[in-house]
C-alpha cells in the first residue's frame, strides 16, 4: 500500500497520485442535500469531526489546493487545530494510506470521504 508520508516522494509526485483519484472519493452526506457541513462554529465543527471514524495517531498529509506546501500531522493534532490549518491555507487532509480524505472550502464548509 502506498504511505504518502514516505518521505522521498516529492509534492509533485503526491500530486501526481493522489489528484486524479480524487473524482473517485465517496463522500458521506451530512444532510440529504449535501456531503458539506458548515465548520465555521466551533460547537458544530466539534461535533463533527468527533465522528469521523479516524484513529487519532494515524497520520495525515496536509496541503494547499495548489499543492505548493504540505505537512504531516496526526489526526489528533488535524482534529484540534483544523480552523487553524484552514486559516494557513491547508484545505486537503489525506490519510497517510490514502483511505479517506477531508477538504475544507475557503468559505467555511467542509466534507469527508472514502476512496470507493
Amino acid at each position: 500500500m502506498l504511505d504518502l508520508t514516505n518521505t522521498n516522494l516529492r509534492l509533485r509526485d503526491l500530486r501526481k497520485v493522489v489528484e486524479p483519484s480524487l473524482c473517485k472519493i465517496e463522500w458521506q452526506k451530512e444532510s440529504s442535500t449535501s456531503e458539506w457541513t458548515h465548520i465555521k462554529n466551533g460547537s458544530i465543527l466539534e461535533n463533527w469531526i468527533l465522528k469521523i471514524p479516524v484513529e487519532t495517531s494515524e497520520f495525515v498529509l496536509v496541503t494547499d489546493k495548489s499543492w505548493y506546501k504540505s505537512v504531516v500531522h496526526d489526526w489528533e493534532f488535524v482534529r484540534e487545530n483544523l480552523l487553524s490549518l484552514k486559516s494557513n491555507g491547508f484545505t486537503l487532509f489525506i490519510s497517510q494510506h490514502k483511505l479517506w480524505a477531508l477538504e475544507i472550502n475557503p468559505v467555511g464548509v467542509a466534507r469527508f470521504g472514502f476512496w470507493r
